[in-house]
């Protein structure tokens, strides 16, 4: 997501990362998502690219299938109402 919106805008790996106060390798691992920002440069970045911030790390929130694979398979707790 962020590198179809930073393309989409025009922008090069390394325009984004000098717009948003980063080195260039510490953007391109943020673009490939092996690496999570912090708040202040994610909101950055955003604000960069015109993009809500849920669009543009949404592959990082999106849990794995395992962990949905297991909360299936498990009842979860539910206390007594009364």
């Amino acid at each position: 997501m962020i590198r179809k919106a930073r393309i989409e805008k025009g922008y090069t790996q390394e325009m984004t990362a000098r717009s948003i106060d980063v080195s260039l390798r510490h953007y391109v691992v943020m673009e490939n998502y092996k690496h999570v920002p912090n708040v202040v440069t994610a909101i950055r970045l955003a604000n960069f690219l015109n993009k809500p911030i849920e669009e543009l790390f949404k592959p990082l929130l999106n849990p794995p299938e395992k962990i949905d694979n297991f909360s299936s398979n498990h009842p979860q707790h539910h206390p007594n109402v009364i």
